[in-house]
Formats: C-alpha cells, sequence, structure tokens
C-alpha cells in the first residue's frame, strides 16, 4: 500500500501525492475529487517511486526517486503553492544514453464524480475534448457534492510549445492525454501538468485560463527544469526577436494582443485576444487607449456557474430551474408553481399523479389514487368505465361500471361473477349452487347458507305432498292425518269447515294462494311452471293456510 504525503492549498483542498510505493498520483484529493488519478506511464510502463519522496521548496513540493523506464531515468515532483488551489506535477525524464530517445508519456486518471461526471468547459470553448485543447473542466454538481476541477495539460500547438499532444480524451469520469517524447543523448525532457480543485466551475475554468500562460507563481520551484519544459512555450519573453528562433515568446507591447511569438522575419507578431472569457454569451471587447475589457451577456442567454445557457434551458439535474435572462442573468430561475416536472403513470389500478413545481422550486408529486374503477385505461390514466373480464387480480365489473370486489355469502347479488363463491343463488350469495330438493339459501337465520328448508314448509313447492320434512327431503302425505299432526303441532284445535271457507273468501288469502301456487323463479331447485299447478300444489298451499288459521284462534 503506498504511503502519502499529504499538501493543502491556501482555500483547504487536499493533495494526498502517493509517494512511497506510489507513483505521485492523488488518491482521493478532497471530498473524493478523484479515484486514483495522475498516474505516469512512460513507454507503455508505470511509474512507481523507489521510496518515499523529499519534501523542498519551503515544504510545498514533494520530489520523487528515479525509476528507470523505456531507457529514460524518470522521476516526479509535485508542487502545491500557499496561494492558490491547484497542484502542479513535472514529469522529468533524463536520457543517459548516447543517442536520442522517443518515446510516449501518458498521464491518466479516474474522477470521484464517476458517473455524474460532467465535461464542463473546454480551452476553446466548443465542449468537445480533443488533443487541440489546452485544458478542460469537469464536475458533477456546481458548488456542491464533489469539487469542481480542471485539467492543464498544454500551451498548445499554436503557442510556441515544442511538442503538443497526440491523443486527449475524457469519456465519463476516465480522463487520459498522451505525448510523444524524444529526449536527446545526455539531455532532458520535462512535461508540465496542473491539476486544479476548486468550490465553483467558474473558479477552476478561471484558474485554469490564468495558468495556461505560466504567470511567475506557475514557475515557482523550476528553476533547474523551465528551459527543458516540451508542452508549453519557453518562459523567456524577448523584446528584440532578432536572431531568435520562431515561436520564441516576445513581447509587442500592445494590451489586446495575448500571445505574441517571434516570427522567422524576426519579428514580434501577437495574436489571440486577452479579453476572451471563451464564453459564447458574451460579446467580448478588448480596448487598447485604457487596457481593458469588457464582456457583456447576450439578452437571451445566462451566464451560471461559468457556462453559457439559453434561454428557456432547463436544469440538467433540477427541472423547476431554468435559464430565464430577464429574471437573472447569472443564475437559475424558478419555474411558475404548478409547472409539470414529471410524468405521471398508472400500474395496477393506482394512478400515480404528474409532478409539479413548488413555489419554492421544488419539484413535487401527489400521493398515488386508486382508479375509481379499479383499473388503468393505459399507463398514465385511469379507465372511466370498466367491462367484463377488464377488472384486475379477483375483482369483477359490477353494475355501476367499476371493479369490484367479490361478495361475501348472504350479500345480494344478480350473477354469480359479484359472489366470492360463484354461486348467486335466490339473489343472494350462497356457499354453493343449492340445487338440491328441500335446500334453499335463504331459511331464516342461515341466509347464504344452503341449508335444509324447516320442516312442513315447500318455499319453492318441489314436493307432491306439499310440504318439506326438515332434513332435505319431501313429506309423505297420509290423507288428512298429517294435516291433523300440524294442527296438532301447532298447540290449537282444528278449524271448522265454515273457518276454512271464510278465510279463503278473503281477498288476502286468495292472493297469498295464488302466489303460493306460481311463485316467481329465484333459483336454486325445481321450479313448478306457470300453468302448470298440480292438485298436490294446491293441497299444500291450502294445509300452509289451515295452519296459519290455527295459530290465528290460539
Amino acid at each position: 500500500m503506498a504511503l502519502a504525503t499529504d499538501l493543502t492549498s491556501s482555500g483547504g483542498f487536499l493533495f494526498d501525492i502517493q509517494d512511497e510505493f506510489g507513483g505521485g498520483e492523488l488518491s482521493n484529493g478532497s471530498i473524493d475529487a478523484y479515484d486514483g488519478c495522475y498516474y505516469l506511464d512512460v513507454g507503455g510502463l508505470r511509474y512507481t517511486s523507489p521510496g518515499a519522496g523529499t519534501v523542498t521548496t519551503g515544504g510545498r513540493q514533494v520530489e520523487m526517486g528515479v525509476q528507470r523506464l523505456s531507457g529514460l531515468d524518470v522521476r516526479r515532483l509535485v508542487y502545491v503553492p500557499t496561494t492558490g488551489d491547484w497542484g502542479r506535477y513535472l514529469e522529468v525524464l533524463d536520457n543517459p544514453g548516447a543517442t536520442d530517445l522517443t518515446t510516449t508519456v501518458t498521464i491518466s486518471g479516474n474522477l470521484g464524480s464517476d458517473g455524474s461526471t460532467v465535461l464542463m468547459a473546454t480551452s476553446s470553448g466548443d465542449g468537445t475534448v480533443d488533443p487541440t485543447e489546452r485544458w478542460f473542466a469537469t464536475d458533477d454538481i456546481d458548488g456542491s457534492s464533489d469539487p469542481s476541477l480542471a485539467h492543464l495539460v498544454q500551451g498548445g500547438a499554436d503557442s510556441g510549445a515544442p511538442i503538443s499532444a497526440r491523443a486527449l480524451t475524457q469519456s465519463s469520469d476516465s480522463i487520459s492525454w498522451t505525448f510523444d517524447v524524444t529526449v536527446p543523448a545526455g539531455g532532458r525532457a520535462v512535461i508540465v501538468t496542473f491539476a486544479i480543485q476548486t468550490m465553483t466551475q467558474a473558479l477552476a475554468q478561471a484558474e485554469a485560463a490564468r495558468l495556461v500562460d505560466l504567470p511567475d507563481d506557475a514557475w515557482v520551484g523550476m528553476d533547474d527544469y523551465e528551459t527543458d519544459v516540451v508542452n508549453f512555450p519557453p518562459r523567456t519573453v524577448l523584446l528584440d526577436c532578432t536572431g531568435a528562433r520562431v515561436g520564441a515568446r516576445c513581447d509587442d507591447g500592445l494590451f489586446c494582443t495575448r500571445t505574441d511569438r517571434c516570427t522567422a522575419a524576426g519579428t514580434c507578431v501577437g495574436a489571440g485576444d486577452p479579453c476572451n472569457d471563451g464564453n459564447a454569451c458574451t460579446v467580448d471587447t478588448c480596448m487598447e487607449a485604457t487596457d481593458a475589457c469588457t464582456n457583456v451577456v447576450t439578452a437571451d442567454r445566462c451566464i451560471i456557474g461559468g457556462e453559457c445557457v439559453a434561454n428557456g434551458v432547463v436544469h440538467p439535474a433540477y427541472p423547476c430551474l431554468y435559464c430565464d435572462p430577464m429574471l437573472n442573468a447569472r443564475d437559475w430561475s424558478v419555474r411558475d408553481p404548478g409547472t409539470v416536472c414529471g410524468a405521471g403513470s398508472c400500474s395496477a389500478g393506482y394512478l400515480v399523479p404528474e409532478a409539479t413545481c413548488s413555489l419554492s422550486g421544488q419539484c413535487v408529486r401527489a400521493a398515488s389514487e386508486h382508479c375509481a374503477v379499479g383499473y388503468c385505461a393505459d399507463d398514465t390514466s385511469c379507465a372511466s368505465m370498466c367491462a367484463a373480464g377488464e377488472c384486475p387480480g379477483d375483482r369483477y365489473c359490477g353494475p355501476s361500471g367499476a371493479c369490484e370486489l367479490p361478495r361475501a355469502d348472504g350479500s345480494s347479488c344478480t350473477g354469480d361473477p359479484q359472489c366470492r363463491s360463484g354461486h348467486c343463488v335466490d339473489a343472494i350469495c350462497c356457499t354453493e349452487a343449492c340445487t338440491e330438493t328441500c335446500r334453499s339459501c335463504i331459511v331464516p337465520g342461515s341466509v347464504g347458507t344452503c341449508t335444509d328448508v324447516p320442516a312442513m314448509t315447500d318455499p319453492d313447492l318441489e314436493c307432491a305432498g306439499g310440504f318439506c320434512d326438515g332434513a332435505g327431503a319431501c313429506g309423505v302425505s297420509d290423507g288428512g292425518v298429517l294435516l291433523d299432526a300440524a294442527i296438532s303441532a301447532d298447540a290449537g284445535p282444528r278449524p271448522d269447515a265454515g273457518a276454512v271457507d271464510a278465510a279463503l273468501s278473503t281477498d288476502a288469502n286468495v292472493a297469498a294462494i295464488d302466489a303460493a301456487i306460481s311463485p316467481p323463479d329465484e333459483g336454486g331447485g325445481c321450479r313448478a311452471q306457470p300453468g302448470t299447478h298440480s292438485t298436490a300444489t294446491l293441497a299444500a298451499s291450502l294445509l300452509a293456510l289451515v295452519a296459519l288459521l290455527a295459530r290465528r284462534r290460539r
């Protein structure tokens, strides 16, 4: 396991340099900025320090040991200033041989932002990482979570640097760049890289743009190496280009040229605009007379975290925030309350409403609701009325068009599907089909259960003798004996014929007899058909009436 030398920037950012048994890479940085980053490979071989690093430059630079890779003596120096939130890597390649050596130098790593990594900016402003870029910036969430990072790779092909990157890539949280380097016999080549950690994306990008020109503070501790740097232009600034090499740094005396270089004609020519902030949202103007810049935000854009955002663009992570230059051209604005910020859905009979923006800019969603009819019409809405076979689970489509749970035994019904048992008998949910003789689902005290009808009754007129025996079978008539028994069982004298005639003459009793002879078909058991009343049926009705009269006389 590598041992680290920790250096902290002026802003409190950690640079945990893995030096002993490591290769000088940063393990985590601050708040998981990295997952192992800025590894060094020379000629395809990984550099590893042979021992603990030596701390120099007032305790601000770690110098690691030498390792022979691809015929070169390779070592790394990592510097963190007392003012500034960046670290500087020097890859020092010494050639001890008698012939020039050409090799590849690759710097790579993985970022702590993982799958949330977003490319925030590039030096060219085109938002694409390629070998022409001087620097690029990455982050996950501006101002929170992992720090905002920038990676300064090179001065660029047009900067006057001897070499520029052959490859430069960023794929999600993986970064890498490669140089082809020729080290002369007995000579040295130095590759410079800057690792920047800040609190915001704007600060990271501004620091990268400042360091790309290698100001004085970027050269601290480099006295022995500055003339050997190959991926940035030489530091020396010439006032007179006579006899100077083409591309040497010079100063043409003008404020409004950013990069001045010596030409083949021996003159100093300026290029680039020091006022160009690289942001497409601003109109940049350089005023030579006053040595001043103006950067005016265009009317239809916002500059948020240093990035250019078009009017109306919604925040990628917070759908209730958007760019509105009329409200705030420098930060996100809150969308109107009630604005839909998340789609609704419907599944298994439950509707999840659309999410909407709150007054404070939060995307909120009401609790899910059970569909009134019990099932969904599609993936986003409830059905208005069900049809047979469309209800989910064990529900059935009820008369009102809503999906209902099957009813318990003893509940009223109009069809078998409405009953939990699957049997609707005599308009009552019953435990079984109950088609046997002298059994019913509507016997008082046992409604909903298929039960033997009471003795001496025949509610469904199933028995030829006119009555059931109380044990699920028809009783047997023996002339008037059973009639006498019925009357005696009721503890009253047998009525005389005149009383029977009088009872039969009343309208109510005649109606009762008619109803008994012609009962409605209520389901369950055998039924007499209209117009086919038997003598036994009439006798049974008369028997019931006589019993009634006997009770009334008591």
